[in-house]
């Protein structure tokens, strides 16, 4: 199989399909995030009531941003099922649900930074640790760190200082003072 002169048979030329496919979703998100459409959804947030009252339809809006997410979780399930050469409901265990959920959760304080710690601790490191029940304990660690989150009622915790400072000058975010 190629595509515009790429050989997609191999692991590399997969390979960087998915990046590709990545780069170009990570990019749409961004574009939604800021535009329109984030705004409506951060107004959403703040005050569906107010926003409504502005004019605009909260069902409509949480139409648009329902087909959104199901067009993406559908790209991700169709890479997925590429890279096993079929797609069988075998392959989405009940509990990973639930497992990203949590991250979900977690991820959404406020800061992009705990998403990509939640990548990290879901996805990359279970990639590179290969023991034999690796997946069984990282669950377990997600859970753990999910109720100790979730018994924080008003204390979210913070990135450390040094660590904050790197990540926003990579994301070229502005500061925030603490």
């Amino acid at each position: 199989v190629s595509l515009a002169g790429w050989q997609l048979d191999s692991d590399t030329g997969f390979y960087y399909l998915i990046l590709l496919i990545v780069l170009l979703a990570t990019a749409f998100t961004l574009a939604v995030q800021r535009g329109r459409l984030g705004r409506l959804l951060r107004a959403m947030s703040d005050s569906p009531l107010g926003l409504e009252a502005y004019g605009t339809s909260i069902n409509l809006t949480k139409v648009v941003v329902f087909s959104i997410s199901a067009a993406l979780a559908s790209l991700s399930g169709a890479l997925l099922a590429m890279l096993f050469h079929y797609g069988v409901g075998g392959n989405y265990a009940s509990f990973n649900s639930l497992t990203l959920l949590a991250v979900v959760v977690i991820a959404a304080v406020g800061d992009p930074w705990y998403a990509v710690l939640g990548a990290l601790g879901l996805a990359v490191l279970p990639g590179y640790w290969t023991a034999s029940n690796v997946s069984t304990y990282f669950e377990i660690a997600a859970g753990f760190f999910a109720v100790v989150f979730a018994l924080q009622v008003d204390h979210l915790p913070s990135v450390p200082k040094r660590l904050r400072a790197l990540l926003d000058r990579v994301g070229r975010r502005k500061s925030r003072t603490i």
